[in-house]
């Protein structure tokens, strides 16, 4: 009986070892597949940019032309403007045109499932299958803060194949060679689809002060810098496009909700979400992970991962919208880490982590993904919401239009070019004084609604009413009780008013 129990188990353990990468591939599969689903989510197309992104494509094939001022505002029409993002309007217009909405956005979320597995594979170079995928489920709660049909998702892929590249030169997996064409290809590309190609040089130059710390060769990473800075000018806008992301706020002069620090919003009671909860926790995890092998490890051996998490933490601490990009680029960092604590701490402070790290998994699994999976979905949220464009086609109205920032998009995309609009989501697209002293003061102040009504010509309002800031919502009141204009349309998400 024993030779048969003992025969049974070697049988059994020699199929798992020959087997056992199938599982891990069958596992990592399906925990993909999982997050597809819950990140896909319906568009809503009233706020969202992408109607406008489609816009700029469609112009690109039909006019031959990228933007480089402010086209589709009648207030600030030759407004200089470099259209950075043009690429992913291309994109995004052919899918559209082809397939529709439902395509478009399960391509955004093939890119975030991409993104997430290229960040998983760097982990799983650097610490083996188990810590990478354990810290991939870990991260997964600050996915799903940006769920959005948006250009950033190419970046979070970009940053993964590139930090995925430079993993593997860093490990001698790979020549240069292929690691310089790669990151050309990928900057070439990212320049003209989205603003954080910047983090293609933050990548280079963590490995490049790493370099020079620890007294090794700098060559092929400054190679790498530089040609990054020439692959940054190849767009339209050429040196523009490389000096965007340093010039972007100068004229930044609207208050958006992405922008603020977390602690802000939850101290003002402006913006409450799950999502920062599970970001603080994540970060808490991440720098007690961090202080831990700092104590035991030569700091300069972890250089390169000492610069991302303090690069990234800052910026997520100061814009909410990089909490994704901060998840993703936790996972190697975190796996790294805890890998080496593994080595140097008793198994009770390994058993109190993994307590932690535990608690947000099945946190986040049990109380709040299914309740994503309910909401999961692709295509347009609710066809209903297109009715007051095409209410507005229908009759024939024409402006000059006022219109608030949240439904610009969604009006370029249904009546440009034969409207325009008043303001929209792209404050640096507008001269920060016309946000100051025109788009608010109208809405503020009667003195100065008089004034915009004599010097713009209004002749419709169209609001969409959903998101409304307070001084929009009591302006929108105000109109409804002005005998000067009356209401010709008004559904559960927008309200339009025609001037007497």
């Amino acid at each position: 009986m024993k030779l048969l129990v003992k025969s049974i188990w070697n049988t059994v353990n020699k199929f798992i070892k020959k087997y056992s990468r199938y599982w891990k591939y069958l596992l990592l599969l399906i925990f993909l597949i999982w997050v597809a689903f819950l990140y896909s989510r319906k568009i809503n197309f009233m706020v969202s940019d992408a109607g406008r992104h489609i816009k700029n494509g469609e112009i690109f094939f039909k006019e031959h032309k990228i933007l480089s001022t402010n086209y589709y505002s009648y207030t600030n029409t030759n407004f200089l403007f470099p259209t950075h993002h043009w690429g992913v309007g291309v994109i995004y217009y052919v899918i559209w045109k082809m397939s529709g909405f439902e395509v478009l956005s399960a391509f955004n979320t093939l890119l975030i499932v991409l993104a997430l597995f290229f960040f998983y594979k760097s982990a799983e170079r650097l610490v083996g299958f188990k810590l990478a995928f354990l810290f991939s489920l870990l991260v997964v709660p600050l996915l799903m803060s940006r769920v959005e049909v948006r250009p950033e998702n190419f970046s979070y892929l970009f940053s993964g194949i590139a930090f995925f590249m430079l993993i593997r030169f860093d490990l001698k997996e790979i020549g240069f060679k292929w690691l310089l064409i790669t990151l050309v290809i990928i900057q070439i590309l990212w320049v003209n689809i989205h603003i954080f190609f910047v983090f293609n040089f933050v990548f280079v130059g963590a490995f490049w002060l790493h370099n020079l710390i620890n007294h090794k060769s700098i060559k092929n990473h400054s190679i790498l810098l530089g040609a990054l800075v020439l692959s940054s000018m190849v767009s339209p806008f050429h040196v523009k496009a490389l000096l965007e992301p340093l010039t972007i706020f100068h004229n930044f002069d609207m208050q958006i909700t992405e922008n603020f620090p977390v602690p802000f919003l939850e101290e003002g009671h402006l913006f409450q979400n799950v999502y920062f909860f599970y970001f603080k926790l994540i970060f808490l995890i991440a720098a007690v992970n961090l202080v831990l092998v700092l104590i035991k490890k030569n700091l300069r051996s972890l250089c390169v991962y000492l610069l991302l998490f303090l690069f990234i933490s800052i910026l997520a601490w100061r814009m909410n919208r990089f909490e994704c990009i901060f998840g993703l680029m936790m996972i190697p960092i975190m796996a790294l880490n805890h890998k080496i604590i593994v080595e140097n701490y008793n198994i009770r402070l390994q058993t109190i982590l993994y307590c932690m790290i535990s608690y947000v998994i099945i946190n986040f699994f049990i109380i709040h993904s299914f309740s994503m999976l309910k909401i999961s979905g692709l295509g347009i949220e609710n066809e209903k919401m297109n009715n007051a464009a095409y209410f507005f086609r229908k009759n024939k109205l024409s402006g000059p239009i006022l219109n608030n920032m949240n439904i610009g998009s969604y009006l370029i995309f249904h009546l440009f070019p034969q409207e325009k609009v008043f303001y929209d989501a792209r404050p640096e697209a507008y001269p920060s004084t016309f946000i100051r002293d025109n788009y608010r003061q109208i809405m503020q102040k009667p003195e100065k609604w008089n004034e915009g009504l004599e010097k713009y010509k209004f002749n419709v309002i169209f609001f969409y009413k959903v998101i409304m800031t307070d001084y929009e919502k009591s302006f929108l009141e105000q109109r409804l009780k002005d005998s000067g204009w009356k209401v010709v349309y008004n559904d559960d998400y927008s309200i339009i008013l025609m001037r007497v």
